[in-house]
């Protein structure tokens, strides 16, 4: 379906000359908000890592239960409930190595390129810290506020 949509509003030229046919895709058909494309894109990456992740483990788990892998994956992590083991069965030690030095890499590039756009993030992020203190973090609310909160 993607496919069709993209024969739809972009022509073959511009295909076989576009870097990123969705990118170019989305400029066409979204025009500012074209910036939702790439964020779908890694949402969608995200989501299905997560599911990969946690259906094979599950996989190996019931597997061991059954006897068709070794008894170790079976076990379950008390504190937690999850099969610790089998996730460690699955996830080589060099692939989160190789995630923590990309994601350090995303952090630190950024402020040596765009620190503007950084700094107004840093921002952003930072003027929602007094409203989590005052409608999280504070337990003892008065009643009013309460009443207030809760219609």
């Amino acid at each position: 379906m993607a496919n069709i949509a993209y024969l739809t509003v972009i022509t073959p030229t511009a295909m076989i000359a576009s870097n990123a046919i969705a990118v170019t895709f989305g400029n066409q058909l979204l025009g500012y908000m074209a910036w939702i494309i790439p964020v779908m894109v890694a949402v969608s990456a995200f989501g299905g890592l997560s599911v990969h992740i946690m259906t094979s483990s599950r996989m190996c788990f019931v597997g061991a239960r059954n006897g068709h892998f070794p008894s170790m994956l079976s076990h379950i992590n008390m504190s937690r409930l999850t099969p610790t083991p089998a996730l460690i069965f699955l996830v080589p030690l060099w692939i989160p190595i190789v995630f923590v030095i990309i994601c350090i890499f995303l952090v630190i590039v950024p402020c040596y390129e765009r620190p503007y756009e950084l700094g107004m993030g840093i921002l952003i992020t930072i003027t929602g810290i007094p409203a989590y203190f005052f409608g999280v973090a504070w337990k003892n609310k008065p009643m009013w506020f309460q009443k207030i909160n809760s219609t």
